[in-house]
């Protein structure tokens, strides 16, 4: 540290201002993955439920969504050091200041929460389309139980007249015999 040449005082503040940038661009690199990969694809679904269209997506596509949703919201708010203050500070804590200086001056605080409002949006999104597609098992299950109930009554009615029918039968052949 001191074979550089470099005061403790400036090499301290330069750590201050490096590490709310690496934050900052931490944060972005979050951000602009989830614009590239999640936002692309859901972008899509608003603009058919506003048409009033089926959207078409099974439950494992709709599992991986939730899941790649869920995996943001926790790299920026439990697995990175965007919300809280480094360890670093904890030791030198003179210098908390000009960290929260730097927080302010890259504005971490608001964009972190414009991040998480939209992983608000795009989570009631999702629960809107699992709804839609349990709704759409439930119409299939409600089809088949219907088809299965006339099957069944088809065959109680052919259980209940076989005896009559098998008399009609008879007859018939008891005519063409003679």
């Amino acid at each position: 540290m001191f074979k550089l040449g470099v005061p403790p005082v400036v090499f301290t503040w330069l750590r201050t201002l490096s590490n709310s940038a690496a934050n900052a661009t931490r944060l972005l690199k979050v951000t602009l993955a989830f614009k590239s990969n999640t936002g692309s694809r859901l972008s899509v679904i608003p603009l058919a439920l506003a048409k009033g269209e089926h959207v078409k997506l099974s439950s494992t596509q709709l599992g991986k969504m939730i899941g790649e949703i869920l995996m943001l919201r926790h790299e920026v708010n439990l697995h990175s050091d965007l919300l809280g203050i480094p360890d670093f500070f904890w030791e030198e804590d003179k210098y908390a200041g000009e960290y929260d200086l730097s927080r302010q001056y890259f504005e971490m605080e608001l964009r972190i929460d414009i991040f998480n409002k939209r992983l608000d949006l795009l989570k009631q999104l999702v629960s809107v389309v699992n709804a839609q597609l349990i709704n759409v098992h439930g119409k299939y299950r409600t089809e088949i139980i219907i088809v299965i109930i006339f099957i069944y009554c088809i065959f109680l009615g052919i259980q209940q007249f076989s005896p009559w029918l098998w008399g009609m039968q008879l007859a018939w052949i008891y005519i063409l015999l003679s």
